[in-house]
């Protein structure tokens, strides 16, 4: 099996083939859609080498079964029964990539507009066992749809799980009472292992599953996210990257904004992110008087981003909710200094020396960290180090490494 540079590895790997079942995977449609988990797959391939690395992944073209359009949900089940998975694509000796197109549907569907997608599963994992060989173990990425799919085929083979939904659960996966669908209940009682990604985000899987998970950040990739070479120029700063979406709170940051600025608060903020509420957010920006500050990017591409993050001094994201947060770790391996909110999963990654965490929702707050964040001496090398540390691709598969060799 051809590899890459690395460290010596043992003669014999303790996982010889590792199936990896996201809930998201990132298409052509939707690029930066789950590429946290395609990030995690490649980090555990450079590092172990001597593992095959297989990912069944949605794509983009998958059928969609609408209790709206029942007739186009049954054709289109006729019609996935011909996909089962592409050749997969080697991607560097030990990654392969199995494109499939599979069906999933709206909750409201329930387990019958999974039956297909359950299918294709099946088949994928035989295909791969033909082929390559015995699978060692799975890792599913999500309760919702993964977890679900991979539960009802009940496999006789470990699997763990790593969930990432923000909130959890979803809404639509509550029942009235607020409880999680008892049929998820069983996906997280039935893994062999489960993952969250923040102390936080493990408190309240517990509380609705009585399952305590393990926590294990994402990572990110350090030798693509790095500090720049020099300083940027003046204006300072800040960088904003997110969906506009509620949750990300761009609506707070905008009014901090015109709070720092009343201050006598002097900055340029530059929004990365496109979403539904791009038009309102841009419209409150004028009323707020705070348009001229604002440089709205729209989207960018995931090559682009790390040159985006060594053009800015400072982060910030105000969010309302977040399960963990990649975009933070991927600014603090640029040695960025970040603002966040106790919204979860900053939590575990900010503390005094790589930046402040504020309440959620309160804009006088964040007006305060950002007024006292330009004037403030942060070590970007300090900043890096530590995140080396707790986010690197190392630290983190070696993680995730030793929680499948703890299940036997």
């Amino acid at each position: 099996m051809k590899g890459h540079s690395a460290s010596a590895q043992p003669s014999k790997p303790a996982f010889a083939r590792v199936v990896v079942i996201p809930s998201w995977f990132p298409n052509n449609a939707q690029p930066h859609f789950g590429s946290f988990v395609l990030e995690q797959v490649r980090a555990l391939a450079a590092t172990y080498q001597n593992t095959e690395w297989h990912v069944i992944a949605p794509d983009g073209g998958t059928h969609w079964l609408s209790a709206r359009r029942p007739i186009a949900g049954l054709l289109s089940y006729f019609r996935s029964r011909r996909h089962a998975t592409e050749s997969p694509v080697d991607e560097d000796g030990n990654v392969f990539i199995h494109r499939v197109q599979a069906m999933q549907s709206s909750s409201v569907m329930g387990m019958l507009g999974f039956a297909p997608y359950k299918r294709i599963v099946a088949i994928s994992l035989k295909r791969i066992e033909r082929r390559f060989g015995a699978i060692d173990l799975l890792h599913v990425h999500g309760c919702y749809p993964a977890g679900l799919v991979v539960s009802n085929l009940k496999p006789a083979r470990r699997w763990v799980m790593t969930e990432h939904q923000s909130p959890f659960p979803f809404d639509e996966l509550r029942t009235a009472d607020g409880a999680l669908w008892p049929e998820l209940r069983a996906v997280f009682q039935g893994t062999s292992a489960t993952i969250a990604v923040s102390r936080s985000h493990a408190d309240d899987i517990e509380r609705l599953t009585s399952v305590r998970p393990v926590v294990i950040p994402n990572l990110c990739d350090e030798s693509v996210f790095q500090p720049g070479q020099t300083i940027p120029e003046q204006p300072y700063t800040f960088l904003t990257i997110g969906g506009l979406t509620r949750q990300k709170g761009i609506d707070v940051l905008l009014t901090a904004i015109a709070e720092f600025r009343s201050r006598g608060g002097k900055a340029r903020f530059r929004i990365v992110g496109t979403g539904p509420l791009e038009s309102q957010l841009r419209a409150q920006a004028d009323a707020l008087g705070v348009a001229d500050l604002v440089e709205w990017c729209g989207s960018v591409s995931r090559n682009d981003l790390p040159e985006v993050f060594r053009s800015a001094h400072a982060f910030v994201l105000p969010s309302r909710h977040e399960s963990f947060g990649v975009v933070y770790i991927e600014a603090l391996a640029s040695g960025l200094p970040i603002i966040a909110t106790r919204c979860g999963g900053p939590e575990d990654i900010v503390h005094p020396g790589n930046g402040v965490l504020v309440p959620v929702d309160d804009h006088h707050a964040l007006a305060d960290a950002m007024l006292a964040m330009v004037d403030a001496d942060y070590d970007a090398e300090s900043i890096r180090e530590d995140f080396l540390v707790r986010f690197a691709r190392a630290p983190v598969c070696r993680q995730i490494m030793s929680l499948y060799e703890s299940l036997g």
